[in-house]
């Protein structure tokens, strides 16, 4: 009988002690939910103190920030023109060069005039234009009169002017000289030197660079 007396306290003594643990583990949830509320409304509230402060020190700074200086595209530093070199000189061909270069210095990249050419013929000192095409005559061609010297009173005459002379004219090139003869010999020649402009590819931005340089 004491033995049954001592099992019966024994699952009593447990029970009890089962009782009170699962009060305990409650209790424990209990304070690990209200501690996480806690957290969750200290959160809440840094973030409305904190949270729109910095987006507007964000914006405040963007807006402080100035605005650099707009970058000057290159194309306004700096405009290349093209020139075409030929005639006395050592290295004929088509040039490219920063606008307002002289024509001594487009020489110096061309390697320098040969011997024989008439220097006298070509103003160096000028500035070349845009398209331009420099003949550089021999002393031969200066002679026989093939050539009318730079700053000269001598115009060409484009009823008669050969291939050659014609290409001096500012502008005149190969294809334009043969295309000023092909016009003249079809017909009865110019009348006038403004008849030039009926010549396919001479407008009249050309016709007044040329104009003071010829005659009929």
């Amino acid at each position: 009988m004491q033995g049954i007396k001592k099992i019966e306290i024994n699952c009593v003594t447990i029970l009890m002690r089962e009782e009170r643990i699962r009060r305990e583990m409650r209790g424990n949830k209990k304070i690990v939910y209200a501690i996480f509320i806690a957290v969750m409304i200290i959160c809440g509230i840094c973030y409305s103190l904190f949270g729109f402060n910095d987006k507007e020190d964000v914006n405040i700074t963007a807006e402080e920030v100035p605005q650099g200086e707009p970058e000057i595209e290159e194309t306004q530093i700096s405009k290349d023109i093209y020139i075409q070199m030929c005639g006395a000189v050592k290295n004929q061909g088509v040039y490219k060069v920063p606008l307002g270069t002289r024509i001594f210095e487009i020489i110096e990249m061309a390697g320098g005039l040969t011997p024989d050419v008439a220097i006298e013929a070509v103003n160096q000192a000028r500035v070349a234009r845009d398209g331009e095409q420099i003949y550089f005559p021999t002393q031969d061609e200066v002679i026989k009169g093939d050539f009318a010297i730079e700053g000269s009173t001598k115009l060409i005459n484009i009823n008669n002017a050969s291939k050659e002379q014609l290409m001096t004219l500012p502008g005149i090139g190969e294809s334009k000289a043969l295309s000023i003869i092909q016009y003249r010999e079809s017909g009865s020649g110019f009348s006038s030197i403004e008849d030039i402009k009926k010549v396919s590819g001479i407008k009249e931005a050309m016709f007044e660079n040329i104009k003071d340089l010829i005659t009929i």
